[in-house]
């Protein structure tokens, strides 16, 4: 088991053994078919996870019913003519040693009408954010929704699975219910602790009944909605927990968040390693049976330190095994520095799952395409030299040297990496952004990559070098534009202030209010105790943003030396008076000492890489600047393409 003791030492519950305490969370794909049946991709990429030696792996929401559907493509298991796609899934994931349970769930209130074409349902008409105004569930549909879930139970153990998880968190139907902030009934259902757990309670009892005594039951409990005590704060799930137990819980599976607060179940770059643990550590005490713990419990160690205090008896992986499927064995095998660290960008994830499409993932391109490519068609190793060592161009290096190619990375700065240095910068980012860049650094290394710095590709290296391939990935550089007047004062770019940690005089205008802006103010008034202007043309900073990230920032600011001004379109310095104009309106801030322009990038194009008589591949910025999901996705591409 080498350092990791407990984290691989086998655990039993009820008649069912997991080799391991790792679990891989439920995490929506939308790999499913339009109809919510298994597919091919879907048996591929949960087998990708299998093979990576993890102990128990949860398949995604599967809707209990047809009205219960909580988006396209959502995994069903309301009828019997899902049990053979299912068996097919549970089969495939059998063949690796992991066990597999099947989370059962009905959205409630959040049910989308134009995919159900029903109103949706919830215990009271209490709208949530998203949907439309939910009705009020009579008590004989209640009772119908029992059964539904039993059924589901039924299907889940004949499909083979090996436990089944009832979802009782995230804002969902169940989640509903047990909240006082979604259920104002006054019934038998509604009101004190007891009330509302009902539903939960004859749901647990009906799968119980379903399912077998053998059979293990998991709850998903959202133990923190981040409501206060108008909702589920962790002293109230210290009530619930032991209710589930006593109808018949096997296992106390913790998360957070709602649809009020759903940064809470996701977790940011803001977020603290294991953000959630303490509501381990609350329920614990309460309970009798095992307690599972999710949110950003990235390293190895700490998973280890968890078990080892007895604070949880499961550590819970979401898009750590997203990004890397081998997490499990890399740890058991020590060789803990090969794990590709997720880094809580939610690019790829539960981005796009917002955008209404299938994950991706910004650091593993490979999701969502295991075993559609042959790995093996390799016929002719070429010499290929990639221009720019920043994250694309670091990340393709490697790729291609894992081909079999020989490559050679050329930079012109002294140092590797490119503008994720600059993003470091941010405290809130740099522990999940640093690990990146050292694995990246270690994979060039290990695949034996020929790292040249402080060198510039021209004709002449290219000459000397005598590559089959090119790879340009030279990146961008910052936006500047003209305004008139500032010639007269210290004009830099966002790049510049965060390169270098200064920036001249103590009042500072920062032109442009997007994500390298709002970032770049922060760290001129936190680290260099600037008095900090941010002027954006738009009627909101931050749209460039995941919306959680976004919220925790603006939180920062709104405590900080900064004035945000919005709509707002600068339009000459006069003298060290900045004019502006919002609206009709033209306004003057000052004395300013220094500019900082935050206006995004300009692809850096280079003419040395035209009509040569080799093929060139640009990824990355020099295309266009774009985020960091498809420079990863860039460079993954061109195994396929260089052959």
């Amino acid at each position: 088991m080498g350092k990791y003791e407990k984290l691989f030492r086998k655990i039993k519950i009820k008649n069912t053994e997991i080799k391991n305490r790792l679990i891989m969370a439920p995490m929506a794909t939308r790999f499913a078919s339009f109809n919510g049946e298994v597919t091919e991709r879907l048996i591929r990429y949960y087998k990708e996870r299998s093979k990576g030696g993890v102990g128990l792996i949860t398949i995604e929401a599967t809707a209990v019913s047809r009205e219960g559907i909580g988006w396209k493509n959502n995994l069903s298991v309301y009828d019997d003519r899902y049990i053979p796609g299912l068996k097919k899934l549970t089969e495939a994931l059998h063949e690796h040693g992991a066990k597999v349970a099947l989370e059962i769930f009905h959205t409630g209130s959040k049910a989308p009408a134009a995919i159900t074409g029903q109103q949706p349902v919830s215990p009271s008409a209490v709208y949530q954010n998203g949907g439309i105004a939910p009705r009020e569930l009579e008590v004989q549909e209640i009772k119908e929704l029992v059964k539904k879930f039993g059924a589901a139970a039924k299907r889940t153990k004949a499909a083979g699975f090996d436990i089944v998880n009832i979802h009782m968190a995230h804002g969902y139907l169940i989640n509903q219910f047990l909240s006082p902030l979604t259920n104002r009934r006054t019934d038998a259902y509604g009101g004190s602790t007891e009330r509302r757990t009902r539903f939960s309670v004859e749901v647990i009892k009906e799968v119980r009944k379903q399912v077998g005594n053998d059979f293990p039951v998991f709850c998903r409990l959202t133990a923190e909605e981040g409501m206060g005590d108008i909702g589920i704060d962790v002293n109230e799930s210290m009530k619930i927990a032991p209710i589930l137990e006593g109808a018949g819980a096997d296992v106390i599976d913790i998360s957070g968040g709602s649809s009020y607060k759903p940064y809470l179940t996701e977790g940011t770059y803001s977020s603290e390693p294991g953000f959630l643990v303490y509501l381990a550590k609350a329920i614990k005490k309460v309970v009798h049976i095992p307690v599972t713990i999710v949110g950003k419990i990235k390293k190895p160690e700490f998973a280890e330190e968890i078990l080892q205090k007895e604070i949880a008896d499961f550590i819970v992986l979401g898009r750590s095994l997203i990004a890397d499927p081998f997490w499990p064995e890399k740890a058991l095998k020590n060789r803990v520095k090969e794990i590709v660290p997720c880094i809580s960008c939610v690019q790829g994830c539960t981005g796009r799952l917002g955008k209404d499409l299938d994950i991706s993932c910004t650091i593993n391109p490979g999701v969502g395409r295991e075993g559609m490519f042959d790995n093996n068609r390799l016929y002719h190793p070429k010499k290929v030299l990639v221009a720019g060592a920043g994250v694309s161009g670091m990340y393709a290096a490697s790729e291609l040297a894992k081909q079999g190619h020989q490559v050679v990375l050329v930079e012109k700065k002294s140092y590797l990496g490119g503008q994720i240095n600059l993003a470091i910068v941010s405290c809130h980012k740099a522990r999940d952004l640093k690990p990146l860049l050292d694995y990246l650094k270690s994979q060039l290394k290990m695949n034996q990559v020929d790292v040249h710095l402080n060198e510039e590709v021209t004709i002449e290296s290219i000459q000397q070098y005598k590559p089959d391939v090119i790879v340009q990935a030279t990146g961008a550089e910052p936006r500047m534009i003209k305004i008139p007047g500032i010639e007269k004062i210290n004009v830099l770019s966002a790049w510049d202030v965060l390169r270098k940690k200064d920036c001249p005089g103590e009042n500072i205008a920062v032109i442009g209010g997007g994500e390298v802006g709002l970032e770049t103010a922060e760290f001129l008034t936190n680290e260099l105790n600037k008095k900090v202007y941010v002027f954006e043309i738009l009627a909101e900073c931050g749209k460039d943003m995941n919306r959680h990230e976004k919220r925790f920032l603006l939180q920062r600011l709104e405590n900080s030396n900064i004035e945000i001004f919005t709509q707002a379109k600068v339009v000459g310095m006069k003298g060290n008076q900045l004019h502006f104009q919002r609206g009709e309106l033209e306004e003057v801030v000052g004395p300013i000492d220094s500019v900082v322009f935050a206006l995004g990038s300009l692809f850096h194009q280079r003419d040395i890489f035209k009509n040569l008589d080799i093929p060139v591949y640009q990824i990355g910025d020099c295309v266009t600047p774009r985020r960091m999901f498809e420079a990863f996705h860039s460079g993954y591409m061109l195994k396929y393409k260089i052959y």
